[in-house]
């Protein structure tokens, strides 16, 4: 697997939480508890308010909420990506733990945790990650901090009905040290778990 394959599907996961404007106030909202698809793929929007569409075509879907303050959000994001031919499950992990460290920039993340492994009781080529990041060059940074928290968990997977077709989901949080989110893991479990794949693919 390429990494650019890979990249193509997490890049939209750093966008929206690297702190660039995306003018919540002009987005549209998502009502809570909402059903929305990605091409193959459905999900249903957090029971809570404050989320809108920052992205929405056949292949991506990015959702933002703004956390405590203007240069806190939260995101969730979903997408689509070719894959190549691979031959077990062992190989696709090694082409995900490539494709995401040539996805990040050591200059400007310093990893404070990162795990990827194969997930079998969630099914066949399934990864599993969650990342944990110092962030030094956001966007939006206020002058008087040196780096931002940047988490981010999610999976790929493979898709059962077409193996040429990846799937990237992921649930993050970029925000002040102080105000890292206790119930993130909890959060992000509920929020994965939404995600369903369906044979439109």
């Amino acid at each position: 697997m390429h990494s650019k394959r890979l990249i193509y599907a997490t890049i939209l996961m750093f966008l929206v939480s690297s702190g660039i404007s995306f003018a919540y106030n002009k987005r549209e909202k998502v009502k809570p508890s909402t059903e929305l698809q990605v091409f193959g793929v459905k999900f249903v929007s957090p029971a809570e308010k404050g989320w809108v569409k920052l992205v929405e075509n056949p292949g991506q879907l990015a959702l933002g909420k703004e956390g405590n303050s203007k240069y806190e959000t939260y995101a969730i994001t979903a997408s689509l990506f070719k894959l190549p031919s691979v031959d077990s499950e062992e190989d696709f992990l090694a082409c995900i733990r490539k494709g995401r460290k040539d996805d990040t920039d050591p200059e400007r993340f310093k990893i404070l945790e990162d795990q990827d492994n194969l997930c079998p009781e969630k099914g066949s080529y399934y990864v599993a990650y969650h990342t944990l990041s110092e962030d030094y060059a956001a966007a939006k940074m206020p002058r008087d901090k040196e780096y931002l928290l940047f988490e981010m968990t999610g999976f790929y997977w493979r898709s059962a009905y077409n193996p040429n077709i990846g799937i990237h989901v992921g649930y993050s949080q970029r925000c002040f040290p102080e105000n890292q989110d206790p119930d993130f893991d909890k959060k992000a479990e509920y929020i994965i778990d939404q995600f369903k794949l369906s044979e439109a693919q």
